[in-house]
């Protein structure tokens, strides 16, 4: 299936995000710029990782268990949120996203590796939700048979993990009426399905400002839905915070011009003004100024993991870079949240650069991912619809 330009861009900007993540993972969260120089030199990508690396300098090893290839759980968080939306038909439907999203990272997930705190905070809100909603069933609905009750809120919750609003109430009648046709007892499952569906919050995110906010926003786009709205939805699943939220819909905004093929310095400026004001001023100061090295570039930003650093340094490295592999390999070397960036360096590097050539992905790059057939066959399913 031949793919029109547009189309191309996206799917080079999410193998872009699934290698630059990957590339990243053995030097990941090592705050020294020396010793990932030391370690990667010119070519640091796709380095096992081995906590000996990590002596002597602050640094946290998170991925004892992976070896090159594999992906972080940033980039696990990105092909989720792929998997999800292509899985519903390439249609975001938010309720089956935090399904997935608890599916696969919570307790019996199919994901093995560091959970980051924005995840555990997650996936804690959507449980202790769950409780709540049950809870509130038994006190709102407790003149009710206890076992007409229980049966209904079988039927009830499982339906809640796929759908909200009104959709949620057809399904919720479509299921009772199977065993109890009866207009009383739907009525009864309808109202118990609405005080579970209020009382399970689609802001289901921890409150955090940090750049796996930015995870779900590309395969968003790639479903054909550019909606700042929903937008706002897909981050808030994971990271409800106000300025989560304001770095989504800039990234999303900046994305949709890079894939129109606008040139990067006229995206940024129409995408700036969805940040607050603090972060326009460091954001707009990656897009103009440069540094003599990369010591004075992190000093100037840092290399942590919260949007305000991560952001004007993903900037400045796709502004500074001529290639996919410069890019990716500068991110790698200015330490710190280097999987993490890659969300944001990925996929505007592979939008702008695209596969193969002088500047695009490196052809072998794409090879040394792990379970490339699944992650890869994840993307195609969501773009060719």
């Amino acid at each position: 299936m031949n793919l029109d330009a547009k189309r191309e861009r996206i799917l080079s900007g999410m193998l872009g995000v699934t290698i630059a993540d990957a590339a990243a993972l053995g030097l990941h969260w090592i705050y020294d710029i020396k010793r990932i120089k030391d370690v990667g030199g010119d070519a640091p990508e796709f380095i096992d990782p081995d906590q000996k690396n990590y002596h002597g300098v602050p640094s946290y090893f998170a991925h004892p268990g992976k070896k090159a290839g594999d992906n972080s759980h940033y980039g696990e968080n990105f092909l989720n949120a792929a998997r999800s939306i292509a899985n519903s038909g390439g249609v975001f439907n938010p309720r089956m996203y935090q399904r997935d999203f608890q599916d696969f990272f919570g307790p019996g997930g199919h994901f093995r590796g560091y959970i980051d705190h924005p995840t555990k905070d997650t996936l804690q809100n959507l449980k202790d939700a769950e409780l709540k909603a049950m809870e509130r069933v038994s006190a709102d609905f407790k003149d009710l048979d206890q076992d007409l009750r229980e049966t209904l809120m079988m039927k009830v919750m499982p339906v809640t993990k796929n759908h909200t609003g009104p959709k949620l109430l057809a399904k919720v009648e479509e299921a009772v009426r199977i065993t109890h046709d009866d207009d009383k007892i739907v009525k009864m499952a309808r109202d118990i399905a609405k005080s579970v569906d209020q009382t399970i919050p689609l802001d289901s995110g921890a409150y955090d400002d940090q750049i796996p906010a930015l995870a779900g926003i590309l395969p968003l786009i790639a479903s054909g839905n550019s909606k700042l709205s929903d937008v706002e939805v897909i981050v808030k699943i994971t990271n409800n915070h106000e300025k989560s939220v304001a770095a989504g819909k800039f990234f999303a905004k900046l994305l949709l011009a890079v894939i129109e093929g606008e040139a990067l310095a006229e995206a940024f400026k129409e995408a700036k003004p969805e940040l607050p004001m603090d972060w326009q001023e460091s954001t707009q100061k990656a897009m103009t100024q440069d540094w003599p090295d990369d010591e004075a570039l992190i000093e100037e930003f840092g290399a942590a993991c919260p949007l305000r650093y991560s952001l004007p340094v993903g900037l400045y490295i796709i502004r500074t870079s001529n290639s996919y592999t410069a890019a990716v390999r500068q991110n790698i070397r200015l330490s710190g949240d280097n999987c993490g960036r890659a969300l944001l360096i990925g996929a505007l590097a592979g939008i702008l650069w695209g596969i193969g050539g002088e500047r695009g992905i490196p052809h072998p790059w794409l090879w040394k991912i792990k379970d490339q057939e699944a992650k890869f066959q994840t993307l195609w399913q969501l773009i060719k619809k």
